[in-house]
């Protein structure tokens, strides 16, 4: 059901009546087909609140401006989909995360000195309307949320790419491309669909990424751009949960 915030103005009789009575009858905790807490302040009765009731003048609800109302009431899940993918993927989500708004995030951006600006400014815009956000990456989309730094409640990744210079260098291995003849040519086209770019290569060599945040990762056994060794690191390095989704 959803979650009410009443917002009261209590004098000293009414404290002693809520303490001493009201508790007492109505206990924190499930209450028939709900549950009750008690909370200290405006903002704390609002955080999550679906539903807000405000029946005083105190001055301190008062302070309350409608924006915080909303941002405080608001908690988001952004799912950010890899190369080929799209925003519709985002509704797989909906039913996982009740309770939040599932928004999927169309960025344009190709490479990460590009998905750096377009994330920091996507995130900065978002976070004005939401308190709380929630990210599920998938592949590219999860490095390109690394490489921008995004501070937000709680990352799921999925087959994340955590290692795109070894990923580089593998598909240069499979398009017996050498460093030497990719430094030459700048770009070279490869049979399986991808352009190996040195100016790519050399942003990924000179800005490598320190992830450092907590981070559930699931990861497909047959991955064939991210080995189990590479995941296995990064899941070493971050303290990351790792589920292992077989075949």
């Amino acid at each position: 059901g959803a979650k009410t915030a009443a917002i009261m103005n209590l004098n000293e009789k009414d404290i002693y009546y809520a303490k001493n009575i009201f508790e007492k009858r109505y206990p924190a905790g499930k209450n028939a087909n709900g549950s009750i807490s008690y909370v200290d302040s405006a903002k704390d009765a609002l955080l999550d609140a679906d539903i807000c009731f405000v029946m005083t003048e105190w001055p301190e609800c008062k302070e309350v401006k409608a924006e915080e109302f909303t941002k405080l009431m608001k908690k988001a899940v952004v799912y950010i989909h890899g190369k080929g993918g799209n925003i519709e993927e985002a509704e797989i989500y909906r039913s996982l995360f009740p309770g939040y708004d599932v928004i999927g995030f169309d960025y344009v951006s190709e490479n990460p000195w590009d998905a750096q600006k377009e994330f920091s400014e996507y995130f900065r815009e978002l976070e004005k309307k939401y308190e709380s956000i929630t990210a599920v990456a998938n592949s590219i989309g999860a490095y390109f949320l690394m490489v921008s730094e995004i501070d937000l409640d709680r990352y799921f990744f999925i087959s994340p790419i955590v290692d795109m210079e070894k990923l580089i260098e593998d598909m240069m291995t499979w398009a017996n491309v050498s460093e030497d003849e990719l430094r030459e040519k700048g770009e070279i086209e490869t049979s399986f669909g991808q352009t190996l770019s040195w100016e790519y290569l050399c942003y990924i060599k000179n800005n490598p990424i320190t992830w450092t945040v907590p981070t559930h990762v699931l990861y497909g056994s047959k991955d064939n751009l991210t080995s189990f060794v590479t995941i296995s690191k990064f899941i070493e390095q971050t303290g990351a949960t790792l589920t292992v989704l077989e075949n």
